[in-house]
Parts: C-alpha cells; sequence; structure tokens
C-alpha cells in the first residue's frame, strides 16, 4: 500500500510547477513592465521641472520659453527617452502678472512588454514663479 502511494505523487512537484509558473512569470513582467512605466514617468517629470526651473530663470519671456523646451529635450533624451516624439506646450500666465511659467510635457509610450495594460503616455506639468523682474 505504502509502495504504490508513493508513485501516485512522483509527479505532482511537476505538475503544481507547470500550473504556477504561468502566474509566476505574468507577475514578474508585470512588476517589470510597471517599475519600467514608473521610471519613465518620473524622467519626464524631471524634465518637465527642469524645463520650469531654467526657464524661470530666464530674464526675457519669449527666450524663456525657447530656453524651457531646449531644457526638457535635453534632459528628455539624457533620460534616453525620444525627445523628438514628446509635446511639450510652455506657457506664461497672464493672469500672475506674467510670473508664472507653466510647462506641460507629453511623450508617446510604447511599453517593454506590452503584457500589461497601462497608459499609452506619459505626462508631466511643472510651474515656476520668475525669481525676478521681467
Amino acid at each position: 500500500m505504502r509502495r504504490s502511494l508513493s508513485r501516485c505523487r512522483r509527479g505532482t512537484a511537476a505538475v503544481e510547477t507547470g500550473l504556477l509558473m504561468p502566474a509566476l512569470l505574468a507577475l514578474i513582467f508585470g512588476l517589470i513592465e510597471f517599475s519600467w512605466y514608473m521610471m519613465e514617468e518620473m524622467s519626464v517629470a524631471r524634465a518637465s521641472q527642469s524645463g520650469a526651473r531654467q526657464g524661470s530663470t530666464t530674464p526675457n519671456s519669449s527666450s524663456a520659453i525657447a530656453v524651457a523646451r531646449q531644457t526638457i529635450m535635453e534632459e528628455l533624451s539624457a533620460g534616453g527617452l525620444d525627445a523628438t516624439t514628446a509635446t511639450v506646450t510652455v506657457s506664461i500666465d497672464p493672469v500672475s502678472g506674467g510670473k508664472l511659467l507653466t510647462v506641460d510635457t507629453l511623450v508617446p509610450y510604447g511599453g517593454l512588454t506590452g503584457l500589461v495594460p497601462i497608459p499609452l503616455r506619459l505626462r508631466a506639468s511643472a510651474s515656476a514663479m520668475y525669481e525676478g523682474d521681467l
């Protein structure tokens, strides 16, 4: 009796591994995908913040917009993102007397594995007050 029971248990480890492996792999790849997405999102946020900061230190409003946009493109490229596909909107708020520079950045995101349904765009916004007279 004891011998026949051990024969029945011989393949259970392989069956259990076969049943659990797809779920474990999906969990691992989901974590990798989500981590990659968050890293890219932080790169876009850092680029927006840096652009707003650089633009706010520029004395002329038209050159402030150009400096902010150029800084964002450089930061995106340094972060490994394709800056040519980015949409960057830089505006100066007239309600604040022209002292608030706002930057909106939108970058398409293609995903790493494609297994996890996540947003297809990375979006960040940053604002900075001018640090002096215009």
